[in-house]
């Protein structure tokens, strides 16, 4: 049964990625600036998923039999994106009234872009950040396996994601179209939500009463085993793990930004940095599982993790301005007669290969810190809910500071320059809470 939830959060996962590009290349046409399109469309993304992880996760909690509410979440997320797909091609003339009033002021545009976008994926995107934190209250069962049941939900969400977004950029928009697109994420969402409800309603027709007794005893030993952080100690964590997140996502937009001077196409562009990432998380994830229940000190782990991150970053920039511009490679790739040989394909490789330790370290982070937050099984829904906010909106922050800040100022290079020293103050704050 546990491999049937997952698949399910893989297709979950496969859908939000397909909203994710289509929606991108959607803002690309009608605001223009491709940087500014992927930050602006990025951050509206995680602000919903940060509001849904937050405050549905707590209400996740009370639910008599998450399972289904986590049905209800999907078939949401299906009807909602639709209605948000509608309202998205009557936009043309809102966005001809804004340049007209606010073309003057960069900054008003750029405020006025982002709270309509907003606005528009606000109510599926809440939906999409619930999900994580009420199957968590379901599926994790026993403490001492919480790290290696939450790094498996994030890993089969996250390879979903991988599978959608390369879908969605190399297949999708260009053989079915962008409402298409929409159309067939709309249809493995309610899909998804109505073999959950099935699902739910089976096991709630065989469910028995030990099943029940063994959780309540699972959540004793639990907190007798396990010392909450001081609040002092979670604000500490919470900030950090947040910081990370504007790191992370500062990363994607800037190595974005980079691959377009080499691809020439900011779909793909897009396309290959997104899936680099999520394939290096799914990765870091996955490997996490095996030892995040049995570290002595997972504090320690999470500060050496951030190091990693950082110095791993650093290096890779100028490995790829290199790889990238080699003459060698490109003739070499070219010469073997593949699609896209000469273009496309030889990047894709090139950013995977270098980007690919730092995500890892990346995908580590968010088992890690769940594992050092959640105390009380009866809790798991918030818990994991404020972990994923806060590196939510992080993640916003990331999303938004290269377009505003980092490249006008710093540029690509040195802006990852300045992400990386964001790593180290991750260490030491989380050096501080041992």
């Amino acid at each position: 049964m546990n491999r049937l939830i997952f698949s399910l959060f893989f297709l979950s996962g496969a859908c939000g990625l397909i909203y994710q590009v289509v929606w991108t290349r959607m803002m690309t046409h009608i605001f223009g600036a491709t940087v500014l399109a992927v930050s602006t469309v990025l951050a509206a993304f995680m602000s919903g998923l940060a509001l849904g992880s937050y405050y549905l996760g707590k209400k996740g909690d009370k639910s008599e039999n998450p399972l289904k509410r986590y049905a209800v979440y999907e078939v949401g997320i299906g009807l909602t994106a639709l209605i948000t797909l509608v309202l998205l091609d009557q936009i043309a003339p809102l966005s001809v009234w804004m340049t007209r009033t606010f073309g003057y002021s960069f900054t008003l545009f750029s405020i006025g872009r982002f709270v309509v976008v907003f606005l528009l994926i606000l109510v599926p995107t809440t939906l999409m950040g619930a999900t994580l934190p009420i199957l968590s209250r379901f599926m994790i069962k026993r403490f001492e396996n919480m790290g290696r049941s939450l790094g498996s939900l994030y890993v089969s969400n996250t390879l979903g994601a991988v599978c959608g977004g390369l879908v969605a950029g190399f297949y999708l928009i260009g053989s079915l179209g962008i409402h298409n697109s929409i159309y067939l994420a709309v249809v493995l969402n309610i899909g998804v939500g109505v073999a959950s409800w099935f699902v739910a309603k089976a096991l709630s027709e065989t469910a028995t009463d030990t099943e029940v007794v063994e959780r309540s005893e699972a959540s004793a030993a639990k907190t007798t085993r396990s010392e909450p952080l001081q609040k002092r100690q979670r604000m500490l964590l919470l900030g950090g793990f947040a910081l990370s997140g504007v790191t992370s996502f500062a990363y994607q937009v800037l190595w974005t930004r980079a691959l377009v001077f080499y691809v020439g196409n900011s779909t793909y562009a897009f396309t290959i940095m997104l899936t680099t990432f999520l394939v290096g998380i799914a990765i870091g994830g996955y490997l996490v599982r095996f030892f995040v229940d049995r570290l002595q000190n997972p504090m320690r782990c999470f500060a050496w993790v951030q190091v990693g991150i950082g110095l791993s970053a650093v290096v890779a920039m100028p490995l790829l301005n290199i790889a990238v511009g080699s003459t060698g490679l490109i003739v070499w790739f070219a010469s073997m007669d593949i699609p896209w040989g000469a273009t496309v394909l030889p990047r894709f490789i090139i950013s995977f290969s270098l980007v690919l330790i730092p995500t890892i370290l990346v995908g580590m982070t968010f088992p890690l810190v769940g594992k050092i937050m959640v105390t009380d099984l009866d809790r798991t829904g918030e818990d994991v809910g404020k972990v994923y906010a806060v590196n939510t909106l992080g993640n916003i922050v990331g999303a938004l500071l290269p377009a505003f800040v980092l490249i006008p100022v710093l540029g690509i290079n040195k802006g990852i320059l300045a992400d990386g020293r964001g790593e180290r103050c991750d260490w030491f704050c989380a050096m501080g809470l041992r």
